[in-house]
């Protein structure tokens, strides 16, 4: 890894516009509310796991460990990783809010988040071929086909994982893809069987509930992405940054415990282990890029 450049690039998440924090805060608060009252939605997921409960299952990942230390000491290296470049309070705000909830329950993130379709597109078809030729991708084997598709931009990378997986995990995010096209329903599910038969799965096969790997994959890249937005993307530290770094850790204990008592999950999944596997990807590149400084 090279030594981090401290030079004032262009602000991470471009993807995210520049907005108030009175708006952000106010588009926070609405992403918070729809976790307790969803909008109606059309329910692909529960589908897929539908057709998928006698088989193909998905091998597993590699202990949390291995993951790490791959991701360490294969994966970024192979990249002039620089740190982050700040971003303001108001984008970092917004970035919670699509965090926390899908941008089609949002309408305050229509028009002021606009992710790219045809990168989504391209991720998810490097990924895809990829696991052909070798097995279901683990999560240091994701990051290493992002980053190498964003010419090693961190933030980029781990932000086109976070939209590519939640958008095929659960295809609930249209609104703020900007260019995507408009799909027949048998469309959209034949690109998440294809997601999901590339990607390596957090959960062992259980005939008692789904195994669920692409919800538990796009789980794993909102924490992962969170540590690294939150810690290093600040303009400084503060203890509101770290309390949201902390808040982020715990986030899907936090949906199991409090929103799925009051608003029950499409599809019954425990993603305690994927959040497990993020805090600490997201951990090791904090580390790995602070040590470079």
């Amino acid at each position: 890894m090279t030594t981090v450049d401290i030079v004032e690039r262009e602000s991470a998440f471009a993807d995210i516009a520049p907005v108030s924090r009175l708006y952000a805060v106010a588009t926070l608060g609405r992403a918070a509310y729809t976790l307790f009252v969803t909008p109606e939605h059309e329910k692909l997921h529960p589908e897929i796991e539908d057709l998928c409960l006698d088989g193909p299952f998905q091998p597993a990942q590699p202990p949390v460990d291995e993951v790490t230390k791959r991701i360490t000491d294969d994966v970024l290296p192979k990249y002039d990783i620089d740190r982050p470049a700040p971003i303001d309070s108001g984008k970092l705000i917004l970035l919670a809010g699509a965090l926390i909830q899908f941008g089609d329950y949002t309408p305050k993130m229509h028009g002021t988040i606009n992710a790219r379709y045809g990168q989504i597109k391209e991720l998810r078809q490097e990924i895809v071929n990829r696991a052909a030729e070798t097995q279901p991708l683990d999560f240091a084997d994701q990051l290493d086909a992002a980053l190498d598709q964003s010419n090693g931009d961190l933030t980029e990378s781990m932000w086109r994982l976070f939209m590519t997986s939640r958008l095929h995990a659960r295809w609930l995010d249209g609104k703020i893809v900007g260019d995507i096209p408009k799909m027949a329903k048998e469309d959209k599910l034949e690109e998440m069987l294809a997601w999901r038969g590339a990607i390596a799965a957090c959960k062992a096969p259980d005939p008692t509930r789904a195994q669920d790997p692409s919800g538990d994959n796009y789980y794993a890249w909102t924490h992962g992405l969170a540590k690294v937005a939150y810690s290093l993307a600040p303009r400084k530290e503060t203890p509101v940054t770290r309390t949201t770094v902390r808040t982020f850790e715990h986030g899907t204990h936090l949906m199991h415990r409090l929103v799925h008592t009051f608003n029950k999950q499409g599809v019954a999944s425990n993603h305690g282990i994927a959040a497990l596997y993020g805090n600490a990807m997201g951990q090791t590149i904090v580390n790995t890029v602070k040590q470079a400084l």
